[in-house]
């Protein structure tokens, strides 16, 4: 009976160093060693056509520049614009971002007429005339975005762009005669204003980097003269913004 008992205390010092052992090899992670960031930044670049709106009446006289707008008619163009974005996580679902671009537009006015000066007043000429505008941008993205599967999450994001007016430059070209260039970027209001909307999806190359491709528009909601001495004009566009995102 006595050797009997040594036995037992013998097999249970031994499961009891053998459960020891086993506890020392597990190892334990705080949440202090795992790393996350919210910050992320997106680097765009949209293939766009973009054309003319006017705020007022178009069939209006003369302005300052010398120009007869005879109908509502303008050709737009097409352009490539380009911004980066700095993103905030705010939630699983949304993200807030700021950037800073380029942007421009270009339309010609197919219909119009020149005023030209001579010596005894003005005379008036058949005309085409073609605006080229560059402008900063400022602007501010609401993500909403939904993770359809492991590689692909899909985005709709309203935009509000604040605009720095660049150049601002008219080209005339009367029928039989010089070409009339006038550069009104000094008479533009400097800053105006945007509004949008981009609505596709995010396609996950790996965990941190994706690729973008979004169909895209943008409206100008301010002119960019007031007044009476230049046709109150915005521009619209519409297009695809593609691009690539990181997140930190």
């Amino acid at each position: 009976m006595k050797k009997l008992l040594i036995f037992s205390l013998l097999i249970s010092s031994f499961g009891l160093m053998a459960q020891k052992k086993k506890k020392d090899n597990i190892e334990y992670f705080s949440d202090s060693e795992v790393t996350y960031s919210r910050w992320g930044v997106a680097l765009n670049l949209d293939p766009v056509y973009t054309n003319r709106n006017l705020v007022d009446d178009p069939l209006i006289g003369a302005d300052s520049t010398g120009f007869i707008l005879s109908l509502d008619r303008a050709e737009g163009s097409f352009k490539f614009n380009y911004a980066v974005d700095f993103i905030y996580k705010i939630g699983q679902s949304f993200d807030i971002s700021l950037g800073i671009g380029q942007a421009g537009s270009s339309w010609t006015y197919t219909e119009a007429l020149a005023v030209i000066p001579n010596g005894a007043g003005f005379d008036t000429a058949s005309a085409s005339a073609r605006v080229d505008v560059q402008i900063l941008t400022i602007p501010l993205k609401l993500n909403f975005n939904t993770v359809i599967s492991d590689v692909f999450e899909l985005e709709v994001i309203p935009k509000f762009q604040l605009n720095f007016v660049q150049d601002y430059t008219r080209t005339v070209f009367p029928a039989n005669s010089e070409t009339i260039v006038t550069i009104d970027k000094n008479e533009a209001d400097r800053t105006n204003y945007s509004v949008g909307i981009a609505l596709g999806g995010n396609f996950l190359i790996t965990e941190n980097l994706g690729v973008f491709v979004h169909i895209n528009g943008e409206y100008m909601v301010t002119p960019m003269f007031n007044g009476d001495a230049f046709m109150r004009e915005t521009f619209y566009s519409f297009g695809l913004n593609t691009g690539i995102k990181y997140r930190f």
